[in-house]
């Protein structure tokens, strides 16, 4: 039975609502009853605001949103739960959480298609999505709680919830303790739902569990978001459109006393349409019951099939007793399957019956052969405790150091940062008055204007004597020469391009006797600042061609040889010839160097230092393990050459991880054909490994509790211990 009746096409919205302790999420879910699709097409989060107190209203913004958004107005929701909202007793949701679920219903005007716990669902859809009965240990992680379920074959076998501590790994163990003690717990483990999944699985598989709770080191995965809310769409879409009798969805949320209540209230009415509930669920049940005996009586019979060591209650191998690798190998076996002495030759019905019956033996026993040589295949993961060896080892005899000289040619360039100015002198023509005898003004003496620019003349000059005559009065009248001559500023800029009719006094002169007048204005003086190649510069540009060269010489002895390596500390770059394209102070922006240097390299032979490496180890290593080259790290952490012998002295530091010695051959052998449960004491005790991890590949579930009986399909794999 579905939620719709129609045959013709209808589009229905449903809200499905995740509650967790603090928060939780709205999924709109877009429902075609005619194409038989459910489609997501929203997903929001939101926050309690007081804890499940306010929970309505919180659950009243979040449809009004949706509604508002999508323009639809919602009148269907289902419920996803998380397990210690549940009761583990009854089964039920604990009536505190169930008002308030009932409270959201009545509110909201919303018709409730029942709730789903977000265990059952995943462990559903892991079971249709890997096509095998789950085998795990599903934990779900929640603000307040802990959650643990073991599945078994498909089953659920035990389940509990704790209180959450800051220690998941203390919270899992305490769930296990109350398990059954003789309960070997499933090798893989499952976890979803929490903020810091990482660092908690990591947890999980560093933690040093009892040997008691697994027979090998448990695999974590981890489901995301995605992931789980995909889960919880498949599964209503199976509800809906899928068979009718699924044992996940279709429970309602108010408990036992009130739904009595209701009933003896209402008619036929449920507070959930579409889904038959309980009936079908315990009719699977008692078929797997029956089912389960039936085998039991089989193993008690044959008396063959060995037992899991502390196997749970209620809980069997997948694999019947008449294909069990001991039965198959059995006295009985044989006994019971002698192949009939037939003749061929002689006619008769009933000979040829036993011919047929002959070959369906011989095609089951191929069949068999083929799978279990073809299809059945197991990785053995044998893990040991990582030993680690630290040592700094000096060394100045026994390696061979061999060098290498190459010429490499760099260009490099850079922008220039220093700057000057520049420009021209200001010139231009003045008279000499000279009140005294005549005297030479050489080239190059300075003349200066009152605020101090100085000029010098151009040309040696001579000054005309002055005149004196007396006066009819008997004064002496003195009249000065004037002689004229050429001046330039000594400095560049325009300042000196000084006016007409300037007083310069005369270097070592008297100004009575001797000064000049400029006689025009000046003129020529200019000044521009120009950028030019700085000291800085030339030591910024040896450095880039340096490295350019160190570069281009490690690519050049990789590609010569990838077995040796660079004592970089040795390497010696000579420059043979170096151009720059500019002097120093010199205008440009752009300053260029070429340079050809000579570069020596001295390198070693990786292997032949790991042999030396290993010798000084050794004696370290302890026993069952081995050490070679793969197993050391070295890095040189000095080098040293004496520049008249030319020997090298070197410290290295060594780390060596030893590898412990298992016999992959005799492992095999010892394993092959073993249920998986029974192979923990071969490689702990027999083979003294720390741990394992064993995963077997068949596409038949039914040997996969197994190992394969043919030692080619088993690969061994030895891994220290992370």
């Amino acid at each position: 039975m579905g939620l719709f009746n129609s045959s013709s096409e209808k589009i229905e919205y449903i809200v499905g609502l995740i509650f967790r302790q603090n928060e939780g999420v709205g999924l709109l879910l877009k429902i075609n009853s005619k194409t038989k699709e459910i489609e997501k097409i929203d997903e929001r989060m939101f926050k309690f605001s007081n804890a499940w107190e306010n929970l309505v209203y919180d659950v009243d913004e979040l449809l009004f949103s949706i509604e508002n958004d999508h323009k639809i107005k919602l009148k269907k929701s289902i419920f996803f739960v998380y397990a210690h909202l549940v009761d583990r007793q009854s089964g039920e949701i604990s009536p505190s959480y169930s008002e308030k679920l009932q409270e959201i219903t009545k509110q909201n005007d919303l018709e409730c298609l029942g709730y789903a716990e977000y265990n059952e669902v995943l462990a559903r859809y892991l079971q249709e999505k890997e096509q095998t009965p789950l085998t795990s240990i599903v934990v779900e992680i929640d603000s307040p709680a802990v959650s643990a379920f073991i599945y078994k074959g498909g089953e659920l076998v035990f389940s509990d919830t704790v209180a959450k501590t800051g220690n998941l790994t203390s919270d899992l163990e305490e769930i296990f303790s109350r398990s059954n003690k003789n309960t070997i717990l499933p090798a893989r483990m499952i976890m979803y739902d929490s903020s810091d999944l990482e660092k908690e699985s990591s947890q999980i598989l560093t933690h040093n569990w009892p040997d008691n709770l697994f027979i090998q080191l448990p695999k974590v995965e981890i489901l995301n978001s995605d992931e789980v809310t995909e889960a919880l769409v498949l599964e209503f879409k199976e509800q809906l459109f899928g068979q009718p009798d699924s044992k996940f969805f279709g429970k309602n949320i108010l408990n036992k006393s009130e739904t009595q209540v209701l009933e003896e209230e209402k008619t036929d009415k449920d507070a959930l349409k579409g889904f038959v509930i309980g009936e079908d669920i315990r009719e699977q049940k008692e078929n797997i019951t029956e089912t389960l005996k039936d085998e039991q009586e089989i193993e008690s019979e044959t008396s063959i099939v060995e037992e899991p060591e502390a196997a749970l209650p209620a809980q069997k191998s997948l694999m019947p007793a008449w294909l069990s690798f001991d039965f198959l190998k059995s006295k009985f076996f044989l006994d019971r399957f002698k192949i009939p002495q037939i003749n061929i030759f002689k006619g008769g019905v009933g000979n040829k019956k036993l011919l047929l019956a002959l070959a369906g033996f011989v095609l089951i026993g191929v069949a068999i052969f083929s799978l279990l040589y073809f299809f059945h295949k197991a990785t053995l993961s044998v893990f040991y405790e990582s030993k680690k060896i630290e040592k700094n080892v000096d060394i100045s005899e026994g390696l061979t150091i061999e060098k290498s000289t190459e010429t490499i040619t760099e260009k490099a360039s850079i922008s220039t940062t220093g700057s000057k100015n520049i420009g021209e002198k200001a010139n231009g023509e003045i008279t000499i008055f000279n009140a005294g005898n005549e005297i030479v003004f050489e080239k190059g003496t300075e003349l200066k204007t009152e605020d101090n620019l100085v000029f010098t003349l151009d040309q040696d000059v001579t000054a005309a004597g002055a005149q004196k005559t007396v006066t009819d009065e008997g004064d002496i009248l003195t009249t000065t020469s004037k002689t004229k001559a050429q001046i330039t500023a000594t400095e560049i800029g325009t300042k000196y391009n000084i006016k007409n009719d300037v007083k310069l006094t005369i270097e070592e002169s008297d100004a009575t006797t001797h000064f000049a007048r400029t006689n025009q204005a000046f003129s020529g003086g200019s000044s521009k600042k120009v950028r030019t190649a700085s000291r800085e510069d030339f030591d910024g540009i040896d450095k880039e061609i340096k490295s350019k060269i160190n570069k281009k010489s490690s690519a050049s002895l990789k590609k010569m040889s990838a077995q040796k390596n660079i004592i970089k500390d040795l390497t010696e770059i000579e420059i043979i010839d170096e151009t720059y394209s500019k002097e120093v102070a010199e205008e440009a922006d752009i300053l260029e160097l070429e340079v050809k240097a000579q570069v020596t390299y001295y390198f070693y032979d990786d292997n032949q230092l790991k042999d030396i490496l290993i010798k000084e180890l050794e004696t370290d290593v302890p026993s069952n393990y081995s050490l070679n080259g793969e197993n050391i790290n070295a890095a040189i952490i000095r080098a040293e050459k004496d520049d008249e012998t030319g020997d090298v002295s070197m410290t290295v530091e060594a780390v060596g991880e030893p590898k412990f010695n298992i016999d992959e051959v005799e492992l095999r052998d010892a394993v092959r054909g073993k249920r998986a449960e029974s192979i923990k004491g071969i490689v702990k005790d027999t083979f003294k490994a720390s741990g394992y991890e064993l995963s077997v590949e068949s596409n038949f579930p039914i040997i996969n509790s197994y190992i394969p009986v043919f030692t080619k399909n088993i690969t061994i794999k030895v891994e220290p211990l992370k």
